[in-house]
């Protein structure tokens, strides 16, 4: 290879490159382009009025296409004003530049903006210096905050609406520990926020209680139902529960809501209905309908013993003679002297009722031979003492059956009819009595 030739293809070879490096220019030219049209076109139709503004002077650099829409301005017109000419609260001070404009990285709120109509616009503004190789400038973000406090006070309003619920309600994270309790739930449990704030679910409900309320909320996402509650004190009381899982997108716990209704209350007046539905209001002894419902389970204890039971029916001679002659207010005396009359002579065990008007019963469990006559004595007693103190102003007699059966062979209902018919031959005996008296 000659000299000339090596000249030419090294000065090929230069050229090459250099078309190469020029190539490699343009492309990278060409993305920068990309990106700078990319931002243009982000900042542009950004919904937050966007300003860049130089931070040595405080004139507005540039503006996006929201200062038309949100506060009136023409972006183009608005470039080359001073940032203080739209926020009338931000003097200008002599010497400019971003501290004296009070312009500092930071977020400011509800800060007043001036629109081209005069008005004043609370805005929240966001500062951010930002730097390049270009040399640096203020990023103002303008957001109208209407919507922020339209939430804020949907938020006030559903914060108040939870304090003022007289239901208690309980929310926890995703870890059932409380985070949050209105004032109702601590009057409940007797407590303050900084004391429950931090505490298992499971420590405000009896024992074992949570295990399974948890494992239903997780399975099916709600649980509701009855529930004894515990205090710190050692304290407890019923209520009505009900339970939701709020999950985050991903499915994991999120939080549990808890509502409670104290049910003490109601306990303690389905209690006293109860009472009343069983019981005598005259006498104070079982009625009709509580001495089978708690017969029956007397009779079922005996068949699981193998024992007897007995039953004793009495009936008050005369009522109507003590009615007719001396007023019906000596009529009851005499119903509810019988009452205690019969309480007085047997056990608390022992099931006592009036059946209605003038008709006793008394349901013996584990009945021993022989006590029939033992009981109808003791009974004849005590009547005869009632009778000689004289308190009554009247004679108060009564006539009554005994029925014993084994436990297995015992049906309520006929063992009354038996005891019946036993009592009603010794008041025909009386009647007889009297006749040939």
């Amino acid at each position: 290879m000659s000299e000339d030739q090596g000249v030419v293809r090294s000065n090929v070879r230069r050229l090459r490159e250099a078309f190469g490096q020029l190539a490699m220019s343009r492309k990278h030219r060409e993305a920068l382009l990309e990106k700078v049209a990319k931002l243009e076109l982000v900042f542009r139709n950004s919904i937050d009025v966007l300003l860049l503004v130089n931070p040595s002077n405080g004139v507005i650099e540039k503006a996006s296409d929201a200062a038309l829409t949100k506060l009136g301005y023409d972006p183009a017109e608005l470039a080359g004003r001073r940032i203080h000419e739209i926020l009338p609260d931000r003097d200008e001070s002599p010497g400019g530049g971003e501290v004296a404009y009070g312009l500092a990285d930071g977020v400011f709120v509800d800060t007043p903006v001036l629109t081209s109509a005069g008005g004043r616009l609370p805005m929240d503004m966001t500062l951010s210096l930002v730097s390049g190789e270009g040399g640096s400038a203020l990023l103002v973000t303008l957001r109208d905050s209407t919507q922020r406090r339209m939430r804020e006070r949907e938020l006030k309003t559903r914060n108040s609406a939870l304090e003022a619920s007289l239901a208690p309600l309980v929310i926890t994270d995703g870890d059932w520990r409380v985070s949050y309790a209105n004032r109702s739930a601590l009057r409940a449990w007797r407590t303050s926020l900084g004391d429950m704030e931090g505490a298992h679910m499971r420590q405000l409900l009896q024992e074992g209680a949570f295990n399974s309320i948890s494992q239903a909320i997780v399975e099916l996402g709600e649980w509701r139902g009855e529930v004894v509650c515990a205090r710190a004190d050692g304290d407890a009381f019923p209520a009505m529960a009900s339970g939701v899982l709020a999950c985050q997108p991903d499915g994991s716990p999120l939080c549990g809501v808890f509502s409670f209704v104290n049910i003490a209350r109601r306990k303690e007046l389905e209690g006293r209905l109860r009472e009343m539905s069983l019981h005598d209001s005259m006498t104070g002894l079982y009625n009709r309908r509580g001495f089978f419902a708690v017969g029956k389970q007397v009779i079922r204890e005996a068949r699981r013993r193998s024992s007897h039971v007995g039953v004793l029916f009495a009936d008050l001679d005369g009522l109507k003679e003590i009615n007719d002659s001396q007023g019906h207010a000596s009529g009851d005396r005499a119903i509810v002297e019988t009452g205690r009359l019969l309480r007085g002579c047997f056990r608390e065990s022992d099931v006592t009722a009036r059946l209605g008007g003038d008709e006793f019963a008394v349901l013996f469990g584990d009945s021993q031979p022989g006590e029939g006559e033992v009981l109808r004595s003791r009974l004849s007693r005590s009547l005869s003492e009632l009778n000689a103190s004289g308190e009554l102003g009247f004679h108060l007699a009564l006539s009554s059956g005994f029925v014993r059966v084994d436990g297995a062979e015992a049906v309520l209902g006929e063992l009354l009819t038996m005891a019946d018919d036993r009592m009603y031959v010794e008041k025909r005996a009386k009647r007889k009595e009297r006749g040939q008296r």
